[in-house]
């Protein structure tokens, strides 16, 4: 339990008999086993040899039915798809290029095992003969992180992060190498369907909770793709809800899940034409507003959220049969109604949020163009008498000027009109999805430029004036006046790259 495979193993030497030993490797009052307690202590180097000495207890189930599958399954975090969403782009970045250390044991009847390290990057194998070239890349790609701002510390975080998931990984394919839980358990589709009906009417539970369904619950894309190769028929469990793996994954917005069994030649007559027993499909599921303390979209902004639900709906409703959407449930209910309710207050929010934001970038929108427009107007130096022509007009730097006063003005009319668009927009659900980002990204995108033009317009129009005395002076006084600029783009520059991932970019 406290990961202290010393004393674990100084204590199995004690022991005299094989049998014995099984005796003390179980706990009485909740059945609990010496492999449960080493998987949820996450100590997998340990529970891989109690794996090789004790294979019994692969399938010991403790009082409420779960095997040490099972506790694997409950514990996200010890593999990589419970994590890797909620890492930074740096973070990813460095996961990708880590290469762990997968471990593998051989049995040794005195010691329990010995083990011998291999090197693996998570796609294959590297030689021990390019051991020089592989440490100086890792050599390389740490010095430039550290160069970063990345400390030791956080790539070494990072790196026993994915030490962990590779070798929770092993330990599942070991699980699975001695599993029986499915040994007694292949019936017919039919027969399954037929069973679930009965036992529901009855009031009764069908199935216990399976392994393959609490990894679907959690998300955990690696141990439901295992089990599913080692057992196909795992397709088929449901739980006391009867919901399965389909449904579940639907209803915690775990889409890796989801596209693993789209991907995967599955009966989908069976599997996606699923209902619980409240008579809900996966798109029933996929209407309902997920608890944000519980999951949330990786997109920050209730404006946002909103466009993600929209998108994680639409692909949930491709891969339903045909006119499922208009499948009622048991209290009468289609999928759009539920999505329509459910989201309420979630568009109320977002047309607050853009509504607001709109209103701030209009102002200044309206502010750039008046500014722009009287430049344009408005010649340095004058206008020569005879000819009615700009007196500068042969200087590059009026050139500059007259481009920049152009740019300024076409470009803060064009963000205006957008933020205009949204304030008098329905804001309706439907809006959310491509229309109202859309615009807003284009009115921001043009408020930027907009803003750059005018102060480039300033700075070729004010040259003028110092040319001759402070020349190279007012280079810098011009980068400093950028300085705002730079604040407000690096301020800007999340909301901003928030607005592209959403826009342009989706996993479904």
């Amino acid at each position: 339990m406290y990961g202290q495979p010393d004393a674990f193993f100084c204590l199995n030497s004690m022991c005299l008999e094989h049998e014995q030993c099984l005796s003390y490797s179980i706990r009485t009052e909740d059945d609990q086993t010496i492999l449960h307690c080493a998987i949820f202590g996450e100590d997998f180097e340990l529970a891989f040899k109690i794996i090789q000495m004790y294979k019994e207890l692969v399938n010991h189930p403790d009082k409420k039915g779960h095997s040490p599958l099972h506790t694997l399954a409950s514990k996200p975090s010890c593999l990589t798809s419970g994590i890797y969403h909620n890492l930074g782009g740096w973070d990813k970045i460095i996961y990708n290029l880590t290469i762990g250390q997968s471990s593998e044991y051989i049995e040794n009847p005195e010691r329990g095992s010995t083990h011998t390290s291999r090197t693996d990057d998570g796609h294959g194998f590297v030689p021990v003969t390019h051991a020089t070239c592989l440490n100086l890349v890792k050599f390389i790609y740490k010095a430039v992180l550290i160069t970063f701002g990345y400390g030791e510390s956080r790539i070494t975080k990072i790196r026993e992060e994915k030490q962990k998931h590779l070798s929770a990984a092993h330990i599942v394919d070991e699980l699975l190498i001695h599993s029986t839980m499915y040994d007694d358990e292949v019936v017919s589709a039919g027969q399954s369907e037929t069973n679930e009906e009965e036992n529901d009417k009855k009031g009764t539970e069908t199935t216990k909770e399976t392994a393959i369904l609490i990894a679907a619950r959690n998300g955990v894309s690696e141990i439901v793709e295992r089990i599913l190769q080692k057992f196909p028929v795992a397709i088929h469990d449901a739980n006391h809800e009867r919901k399965n793996v389909l449904l579940l994954a639907a209803e915690n917005r775990h889409w890796e899940v989801y596209k693993l069994l789209l991907k995967r030649k599955v009966p989908r007559g069976l599997v996606f034409r699923k209902v619980d027993n409240q008579g809900n499909t996966a798109l029933h599921y996929a209407a309902m507003l997920a608890n944000k303390t519980k999951y949330f979209w990786p997109i920050p902004g209730d404006a946002l959220q909103m466009q993600w639900e929209i998108k994680w709906y639409k692909f949930v409703e491709r891969s339903m049969p045909p006119r499922f959407y208009l499948r009622p449930n048991k209290d009468c209910k289609t999928p759009e109604e539920i999505f329509s309710e459910a989201h309420v207050q979630l568009v109320k929010a977002g047309s607050k949020w853009l509504t607001t934001t709109s209103t701030a970038c209009s102002v200044v929108a309206t502010l750039i163009a008046t500014v722009a427009y009287a430049s344009t107007t408005t010649f340095p130096g004058g206008t020569d008498e005879k000819s009615g022509k700009p007196t500068l007009e042969k200087q590059p730097t009026f050139n500059l000027f007259m481009i920049s006063s152009l740019v300024a003005l076409c470009f803060s009319v064009t963000a205006l009109i957008m933020f205009l668009t949204i304030l008098t927009s329905r804001h309706q659900e439907k809006d959310f999805g491509t229309d109202l980002p859309k615009r807003l990204l284009l009115g921001l995108t043009s408020l930027s430029i907009s803003i750059v033009a005018m102060l480039a317009s300033f700075c070729s129009g004010h040259f003028f004036v110092l040319e001759d005395k402070l020349k190279y002076a007012a280079f810098l006084v011009y980068a400093v006046i950028f300085v705002p600029v730079s604040l407000f783009a690096a301020a800007q520059f999340p909301l901003y790259l928030d607005l592209v991932r959403a826009t342009f970019w989706s996993p479904f």
